[in-house]
């Protein structure tokens, strides 16, 4: 309904271990399908999903600015790690921030709909009215969504594998970048196509995630080849076994 009623918000999900209450205590990285499918219907949304307590606080003023602009959800992105962390953090920013676009309430007569619909007025069987409206939130979407390109890419001149991981584990990742490159999306959605140039250098392409497989379908897509997956499930992240994991999926120093 927000998305078609335009109304920019700002929706936080902390991921934990799950279907249903799972693991209250334990972080997971299960709801990412969630962000982008979990309605009916066709819709766009905006998606960060920073890795510290320092970029929680970056990203959550770039996600108010990002709804204020494309007047729609935008969703903030964390896990049981990140969102429990105390971190010290240096703010050497100075950050802009968005005005609202829309009027107040109150100030003019509006009518807000959850319909298809042309202006304030309900078009619920008209195709052409549908269309014109879809495409607009989709360019909204879509113009906004390029000023927020983030994306972290750590190159290893000497690896042939390309590493993919986001928020908690992307930090555990960081331990292995003297045998991979790594790459971490930050805006998950829509997601950034500088991934094709940055994939398109290495033999291999490895997602690790935190759940059964959900990310790993969006760079597939994205780049139109095989990539492997490494599930890291249960809400541990041992650095161990992680390792043995991956020495387990792709032949790691040859």
């Amino acid at each position: 309904m927000a998305h078609m009623m335009e109304v920019p918000i700002v929706i936080v999900n902390v991921q934990r271990v799950g279907p249903g209450t799972g693991m209250p205590t334990m972080p997971a990285q299960g709801d990412v399908f969630q962000t982008r499918y979990g309605s009916h219907g066709d819709y766009f949304p905006i998606v960060f999903y920073p890795n510290s307590v320092g970029e929680l606080y970056e990203y959550t003023i770039h996600a108010f600015n990002a709804a204020e602009e494309s007047e729609s959800p935008v969703i903030l992105l964390s896990d049981g790690y990140i969102s429990h962390l105390y971190e010290t953090i240096s703010i050497s920013k100075d950050f802009k921030i968005s005005e609202r676009l829309r009027a107040p309430l109150g100030s003019s007569n509006r009518h807000f709909t959850g319909l298809s619909h042309k202006g304030s007025e309900p078009k619920t069987a008209d195709p052409y009215a549908y269309r014109k409206l879809i495409n607009h939130l989709l360019a909204k979407s879509r113009d906004v969504s390029v000023k927020y390109n983030f994306y972290e890419y750590i190159e290893n001149r000497n690896a042939r594998t390309l590493l993919i991981t986001y928020g908690a584990l992307s930090r555990a990742a960081y331990s292995f970048k003297k045998s991979f490159s790594l790459y971490r999306p930050i805006r998950m959605f829509p997601v950034v196509e500088d991934i094709k140039n940055i994939a398109g250098k290495y033999e291999n392409i490895v997602v690790m995630e935190m759940n059964c497989g959900q990310y790993v379908n969006e760079i597939e897509r994205m780049l139109h080849r095989s990539v492997e997956f490494v599930p890291i499930i249960g809400g541990k992240i041992d650095l161990y076994e992680i390792e043995a994991i991956l020495n387990a999926y792709v032949n790691l120093y040859t």
